[in-house]
């Protein structure tokens, strides 16, 4: 799932902070820490007792009971951290994964659970009745407008979006199709996502979202800019790595630009679906001669060098 501090994207797109979607725990990390007090399980546990974003497809644990086994969690929990006016995303298996050793959360989490509104209180409540659609689940009224405010703005072309974003500042907005930039790469705004990336937008609050969406929409000179500005991979999901995507996508540039070799990722999946799925095999679904016999010199260059390096 997500890694700690990236932004939200499960059931949609929103401006928290995910925490403890995947496991972290080290043996060191357990025996040093000493910030998981009575306090923090207590309200934590309050949190988890008002979940929200229940879904079949949440992430849930199987706990045995009396000899019986049943499915906990399928919910989330949001987390206020007014003092720097932040929100932090959670399953509500979190508890779980605390107490049973194998996660920690991070000092920021901790001292929000601790410190901040909790679910029976009013500042909480109030945040909850903002959490719609429409507010962009959770932004104060004023803000949701002048998300939608620039969103209007970037569909006009890119010389009234950037008069708009130097008047405000709100680059780093989360809209409802995720950050500005990606907002601008599903609507095949190229001029306008070029623009967003060399002011600066932040480019790896989603995990490289942009990135896949950039290749998906066949929007290359997006694609190779945020590449070139180190955008994050994923490498560990074979439907979330961007060489396998530009392989599908049968975009012989990116596929090239993807396969040298400080991004590493070449790799062989194995899961549910797939059995030792390499580049190769993607290269002779997509049936492009041309990215065939590129992925093949890859292989072959690769399988020499390791025979070399024994």
């Amino acid at each position: 799932m997500y890694k700690d501090f990236t932004k939200y994207m499960f059931q949609h797109f929103e401006n928290s902070y995910n925490i403890g979607w995947k496991e972290n725990i080290t043996l060191k990390e357990k025996e040093i820490n000493n910030t998981i007090d009575d306090k923090f399980i207590d309200n934590l546990e309050l949190f988890c007792k008002f979940p929200i974003n229940i879904s079949k497809d949440g992430k849930y644990k199987i706990i045995e009971k009396n000899g019986e086994k049943y499915a906990k969690g399928f919910g989330e929990i949001r987390v206020l951290n007014e003092k720097n006016n932040i929100r932090y995303a959670a399953p509500n298996t979190i508890l779980d994964d605390i107490i049973e050793g194998i996660y920690i959360p991070p000092q920021e989490f901790i001292k929000a659970v601790k410190n901040g509104p909790k679910p029976d209180e009013i500042e909480y409540k109030q945040f909850i009745l903002k959490y719609t659609a429409k507010n962009y689940w959770g932004e104060d009224e004023e803000y949701a407008k002048k998300i939608t405010h620039i969103i209007s703005s970037l569909k006009k072309g890119v010389s009234t979006l950037k008069r708009e974003i130097q008047s405000e500042n709100i680059i780093n907005c989360v809209t409802d199709k995720g950050s500005l930039l990606n907002y601008a790469i599903q609507e095949k705004k190229t001029e306008e996502a070029l623009y967003l990336i060399e002011s600066g937008i932040e480019i790896n609050t989603f995990e490289g979202i942009e990135l896949l969406n950039a290749i998906r929409n066949n929007l290359t000179e997006v694609a190779k800019l945020l590449i070139e500005k180190d955008i994050y991979m994923e490498k560990d999901e074979l439907k979330r790595n961007p060489l396998f995507q530009a392989i599908r996508c049968k975009n012989k540039d990116i596929v090239l630009k993807l396969l040298a070799p400080k991004q590493d990722l070449v790799k062989t999946y194995s899961n549910e679906y797939v059995k030792n799925y390499t580049i190769l095999d993607a290269a002779e679904r997509c049936k492009d001669e041309e990215i065939i016999e590129i992925v093949k010199n890859i292989v072959q260059h690769k399988e020499i060098k390791n025979k070399l390096n024994r």
